[in-house]
């Protein structure tokens, strides 16, 4: 396995793309080994962010790492907060959105995050190919809904999947008798 890290990426490694509904209106460099890959599995940590647009960072939210640092700024991506980030985060999903992702939480992270979580042991895995879907039951695990979440409520609405609990197979255990409750300044 070769190891890339995708924020050294120049654009001369990426290609720049716009997508074809796009809700920035701008085109984005995404490295073209990611655009190149036969499959993308995305993996994230159970977490709540201290940005309104954000809320919580689950599998939509961690496509937000695929463009560049090189480019876009190391650290805050300023480059990308500067087209709005449910905006961007949406439209790098659309550009090509993972073709399986993994929510890890077993040790989850509350409050001010995401670099400032307080660890929350929260002891679930949550896996799937609707990545909207997917966010849908994080977050709803996490004690939000998805009109808290505008990330998630955007990309519902752009038709990235799903985001009605009664339309998601849940497989696993019952989330209404699982159900936390993360501190956010959201709540």
């Amino acid at each position: 396995v070769q190891f890339v890290n995708i924020n050294d990426c120049k654009p001369e490694d990426c290609y720049l793309l716009k997508a074809k509904t796009s809700v920035t209106g701008k085109a984005i460099y995404i490295p073209k080994i990611y655009m190149d890959a036969d499959k993308v599995i995305g993996v994230a940590k159970l977490k709540t962010h201290y940005q309104s647009d954000a809320v919580v960072s689950l599998s939509l939210k961690n496509s937000f790492g695929v463009p560049s640092g090189y480019i876009y700024g190391l650290g805050g991506k300023d480059g990308l907060h500067s087209m709005g980030l449910k905006e961007a985060i949406v439209d790098i999903n659309k550009i090509r959105k993972p073709d399986f992702a993994v929510i890890e939480g077993i040790v989850g992270g509350e409050g001010e995050g995401p670099l400032n979580n307080t660890p929350v042991k929260s002891n679930i895995v949550f896996a799937g190919k609707d990545l909207v879907a997917l966010d849908t039951v994080a977050l709803n695990f996490m004690g939000f809904t998805v009109n808290q979440v505008p990330h998630v409520e955007l990309a519902s609405k752009e038709k990235l999947g799903i985001s009605d609990l009664k339309k998601i197979k849940v497989v696993g255990a019952d989330l209404n008798s699982i159900k936390m409750n993360f501190a956010s300044t959201f709540k």
